[in-house]
């Protein structure tokens, strides 16, 4: 029954709660009904308790908290930390091999959580359609965790598979590749990338040091650029010159005068938005291109007049009669369906650049945070950073961390809703908010222990993708994301080596 409650369990994870659930579950009816084969001696290594003491300090927070409905709420989600850990690395005579296959189980509930997205994606797909379709059972972001994980731990174990079946494993990474890149996750992206990037640095100390400071250096000159690349693509595209201005003309082709311009900041692809504006010339032509009246809003919710001055700009032209017998039909049924900036339809990473400086250019002239994802995790950090001031040293506490990010937006009287008034999405910023510096220091610390005199690749590298996550999410919040972490944890600290061409 232990086994298949890994099993379970595993499968679960990018496939449905209830499994995951049920998972846990046998684990824990194997513990009652076979619990001769347990032995808790075994859990006295700091990196079996590293999860369980993180638990427990959670629970030494209560003594710092006034709001004991909650936090029982916190500590229920938090069970995880505490019960997988006990549960599998007290248990005697595990069989390594049996791990091995739970975890390839693992991985194929992942490719399977990606075809079924992609499926259900393009059944579902319409005018405007969701990328968060594509993960139709949990997260995306928890999803592109998992695919990170499962494509370091496919290259890992390549060689558990026949030569003549080492081809199908890098087949289904690709998949997983682009699986992302479609996903469209930028945090999943980026650690890809840095997995790529240790995966070099791995090989390249086993071939020579010259090789090794070669890569680095390599790296370090793309970096550069990268960022000096951003530099001069904000300027290009957000700022604009006196002598830009000065050059407009004042009226139409049909000699009718455009508006005054009302700002000079909002800018698309290097153009003024405001500038060259004849809302008249527009009512009286857009009517005739589109079955959506120009004071209506587009199927994104944004008023459509808004959406095609914006799209106009883009393409540099005047938003007047001119400009739209310049639109084609592509044109104007990106506008209906709320593509505000005609480079929208190339690849998204530039799209995703483009769009996080937009909403940084705007937030600064205009204070408007919107829909803004960076935006608004500076503002939830920079709340969170006010809470940890007012309670330095020991925190909020485990029950009060809700309540006092509720009292600090009240007082912040920032530009977000109240739906959209949210936590730090940085876990170790958490830490810090419910225990304060010295909670959060000791967390830390705990943290940092389960690398001590690790050789366990593959546990290393989802332990690193773990907390990498933890920079951009509040992993740790629910009980998804806990279980995710908790149960891999285990999995991947019990996993064997993998063999070495055990079919040649």
């Amino acid at each position: 029954m232990f086994y298949r409650g890994l099993i379970v369990t595993a499968a679960g994870l990018p496939l449905s709660n209830t499994l995951m659930s049920i998972g846990q579950g046998l684990l824990l009816l194997d513990f009652i009904l076979n619990f001769s084969q347990y032995n808790f001696k075994k859990l006295i290594h700091v990196h079996f308790l590293a999860l369980p003491v993180l638990y427990f300090i959670h629970v030494l927070w209560l003594i710092n908290t006034e709001n004991f409905q909650y936090a029982f709420h916190d500590l229920r989600i938090k069970l995880p930390l505490l019960i997988i850990p006990l549960l599998v690395f007290s248990k005697e005579n595990i069989i390594p091999e049996k791990i091995k296959k739970v975890s390839f189980i693992w991985v194929a509930a992942v490719v399977l959580a990606t075809i079924t997205g992609v499926i259900n994606y393009h059944f579902n797909l319409s005018e405007y359609s969701d990328l968060r379709k594509l993960s139709p059972f949990i997260s995306h972001i928890r999803l592109s965790l998992m695919i990170n994980c499962g494509i370091a731990f496919l290259w890992l174990y390549k060689t558990e598979f026949r030569a003549q079946y080492q081809f199908a494993v890098y087949i289904i990474i690709i998949w997983l590749v682009g699986y992302l890149v479609m996903l469209q996750s930028l945090n999943g992206l980026i650690i890809l990338m840095l997995i790529l990037v240790f995966f070099l640095e791995r090989a390249a100390i086993k071939k020579s040091r010259k090789l090794l400071i070669a890569i680095n250096v390599l790296l370090l000159i793309m970096m550069f650029i990268g960022i000096r690349q951003a530099e001069k693509y904000y300027r290009d595209n957000f700022i604009l010159s006196e002598q830009y201005f000065a050059q407009l003309p004042e009226q139409t082709i049909n000699g009718r005068l455009y508006e005054k311009i009302e700002n000079y900041w909002e800018t698309e692809n290097g153009h003024s938005v405001h500038a060259l504006i004849c809302k008249e010339e527009l009512l009286a032509n857009w009517s005739k291109m589109s079955t959506i009246p120009l004071e209506g809003k587009d199927r994104k919710g944004q008023y459509i007049y808004y959406t095609l001055i914006r799209y106009m700009t883009s393409k540099g032209l005047s938003k007047d009669s001119l400009g739209l017998t310049r639109l084609t039909a592509e044109d104007i049924e990106a506008v209906e369906n709320g593509v505000t900036n005609y480079k929208f339809k190339d690849g998204f990473l530039l799209k995703r650049l483009y769009v996080t400086l937009w909403e940084w250019h705007t937030f600064k002239n205009k204070g408007y945070v919107g829909k803004s994802s960076s935006v608004r995790r500076w503002l939830y950090w920079k709340t969170a950073f006010a809470i940890i001031q007012n309670h330095f040293w020991w925190g909020t506490g485990t029950g009060d961390v809700a309540d006092a990010y509720k009292t600090q937006y009240a007082k912040n009287n920032l530009n977000l809703l109240p739906e959209d008034q949210k936590r730090a999405h940085n876990q170790f910023i958490t830490f810090f908010v419910t225990f304060g510096f010295i909670g959060g220091m000791i967390t830390l610390i705990l943290l940092a222990f389960p690398f001590y005199r690790n050789r366990n690749l593959m546990f290393l590298i989802f332990y690193g993708i773990a907390l990498l996550s933890f920079i951009t999410e509040d992993t740790l919040e629910t009980q998804a994301g806990v279980t995710f972490f908790a149960f891999l944890y285990a999995l991947f600290y019990l996993l064997p080596q993998p063999k070495l061409n055990p079919h040649t």
